[in-house]
């Protein structure tokens, strides 16, 4: 973790929960019209300037980003020239404790990728041990609707200084109760549930997620090759799975789960996309969970989940190709 040899062993920016997830896509209105008409998440900003949309149904200012790969060159993306990730996102409880850990961070020797103002939020910005960009966000105001109108306009974003005025200590995360349907759509997701990362460097990762993102363990299977973690704040009993590489599945993010409301929204979402021709993916339906997955036109993976009693034994006892889709 490029940690100085004095430093502090831990500096746990310890988030509420996962909040977003930010794509790079292909085609970027081809997209725009499947996670919004599809996959049921409501346009909430178009930031002109970098070309980026934000959908959000109101668990957070939003709940996924697309912009065009053409702006993949400015990461240290090792799929460069392919859709896919630019960084999830984990939203603190308050501007102080963002600073308080990027100021550990700092004082450890950990990189900075960079700190950011989104008008609505704070953010920094680091790279994990696989090269996936984690970031790390206060809210910083109490109507972020405001900014995010459903329309679009210039930049909200401009570098930030943590340090340069005494940080917030007030809790301006919505307060979950303004969740908003495109009826019209497919799916009907509510929150991000939970990510799954299949590891390169598994050991690595592990630390990263423990000492650096400040996640707590909540399962490990017997081999040590799943490993399930939680923030303070999350709705599903695992925040971010870590699933050890078996040599086939490539390393990288694997999927972002959303959370649906009950099991009845699910089978009619899943008849809804099947009269639209959307193939899914996979479906799950066991006793810890209901589920299916798609793919976007990118061939970008997202599930659709209602939890029933998650204990993780199906996952842990899986094969490590199977893992991925069954935390």
């Amino acid at each position: 973790m490029s940690l100085a040899a004095d430093a502090p062993a831990t500096i746990r920016f310890a988030p509420r929960r996962a909040t977003h997830v930010t794509l790079f896509v292909g085609d970027h209105d081809r997209s725009r019209a499947f996670y919004h008409h599809v996959c049921g998440f409501e346009p909430v900003y178009y930031e002109e300037p970098v070309e980026l949309s934000l959908f959000s149904n109101g668990s957070s200012h939003h709940d996924l980003a697309i912009l065009p790969i053409k702006y993949q060159s400015a990461t240290r993306d090792a799929m460069a020239g392919t859709p896919g990730l630019n960084h999830v996102a984990w939203e603190m409880d308050t501007e102080k404790d963002l600073v308080a850990a990027y100021n550990r961070a700092v004082a450890a020797g950990f990189p900075i990728q960079r700190m950011l103002t989104h008008t609505v939020s704070h953010s920094v910005y680091v790279f994990d041990p696989d090269g996936n960009s984690h970031e790390f966000y206060s809210d910083a105001t109490e109507n972020w609707r405001t900014t995010y109108h459903g329309g679009s306009g210039g930049s909200v974003t401009s570098p930030w200084d943590p340090n340069a005025t005494p940080a917030d200590t007030r809790r301006l995360y919505p307060a979950g109760d303004d969740i908003r349907r495109v009826e019209t759509a497919a799916l009907h997701p509510r929150r991000l549930s939970h990510l799954v990362f299949v590891t390169h460097d598994h050991d690595a990762m592990i630390d990263f997620c423990t000492e650096v993102a400040g996640l707590e363990i909540v399962h490990q299977s017997s081999d040590g090759g799943l490993v399930c973690m939680a923030g303070a704040g999350a709705s599903y009993p695992c925040s971010l799975a870590l699933v050890k590489g078996d040599g086939h599945t490539p390393p990288g993010f694997h999927h972002a789960s959303y959370e649906i409301a009950d099991e009845h929204d699910l089978a009619a979402a899943e008849a809804a996309l099947g009269k639209a021709g959307v193939a899914i993916e996979r479906r799950v339906d066991n006793g810890e969970k209901r589920s299916l997955f798609v793919r976007d036109p990118d061939g970008i993976r997202s599930e659709y989940v209602v939890a029933r009693s998650p204990d993780f034994n199906a996952a842990a006892s899986a094969s490590p190709a199977e893992r991925p889709y069954l935390v």
